[in-house]
């Protein structure tokens, strides 16, 4: 029944996010195809396109099954954009693992005038990252990653989820695809593009490595990011930013979100 009950709210999120018919029964049977795949031990590397509604503007999504789960993150539950920055909405956003543009374009809907510096590594997200920032102004892409220093690096990408493919070697490695990538600090990234006010990360396992090694983490006004850690792990992160104020939502024991800000 569970199960069942996960079908209907996956179906009518595709309802209400399509913008027209083709679209809507698309997004509404993702996750039905995306189970039967896998069930069958199918391999589905394709990526769709579905016209979808975002704030008041209608958006030519690029995506594939596996993403489905993202598209429910992002565009109902909205965990990126807090609600306190409405009254001084941000100027130059970092999207740190940017993946394919979600949050971005969630960026762009609520604050058009600002600039987004996109970070993604993985090929075939970037590949989709492009598709779906096309035409948007202020929109900057870097097909790199983030770490604690600059440099080259090892990138582990899982082909069948690949909003996990991270810097961190994985324990079963038959289950991806190691790929060499380009590695910025964020001291280097900062001093290249000046100081943001805000910052996103979804990192997958890096986020102490890069705020740790950074001297101007301190200094950005709002972070908000997506965590997977112990309660300790995180303790020892948000004591990296004593001046922010701080608030975790707990998704799971192990998956937080993430913000903090200053004043």
């Amino acid at each position: 029944m569970g199960k069942f009950h996960t079908l209907m709210y996956y179906a009518r999120m595709g309802m209400r996010l399509g913008a027209d018919c083709r679209s809507k029964w698309l997004l509404a049977t993702m996750l039905a195809r995306h189970k039967i795949m896998r069930t069958f031990g199918l391999k589905d590397r394709r990526s769709y396109q579905a016209a979808v509604e975002i704030g008041d503007r209608e958006h030519r999504l690029h995506f594939r099954a596996q993403d489905i789960f993202i598209l429910n993150e992002i565009f109902v539950t909205n965990p990126y954009v807090p609600a306190w920055l409405a009254d001084s909405p941000p100027q130059r956003i970092l999207d740190l693992g940017a993946h394919i543009g979600l949050a971005t374009l969630q960026f762009k809907t609520h604050w058009p005038e600002a600039a987004v510096y996109c970070f993604e590594p993985d090929p075939e997200n970037f590949r989709l990252l492009r598709l779906n920032t096309e035409g948007l102004a202020g929109v900057t892409l870097r097909q790199e990653a983030v770490g604690g220093q600059s440099g080259e690096a090892i990138l582990y990408v899982r082909l069948t989820q690949h909003s996990a493919s991270s810097l961190l070697p994985p324990g079963d490695r038959d289950a991806v695809e190691a790929r060499p990538c380009r590695v910025r600090s964020l001291d280097e990234i900062i001093a290249d593009i000046g100081m943001p006010d805000f910052c996103k990360f979804d990192v997958e396992g890096s986020e102490f490595e890069i705020f740790a090694g950074s001297r101007f983490a301190a200094d950005v006004r709002c972070l908000v990011g997506e965590m997977k850690v112990t309660e300790h792990s995180l303790e020892d992160f948000l004591a990296l930013f004593p001046r922010h104020e701080v608030r975790v939502r707990s998704i799971m024991p192990k998956m937080h979100i993430v913000y903090l800000w200053r004043r």
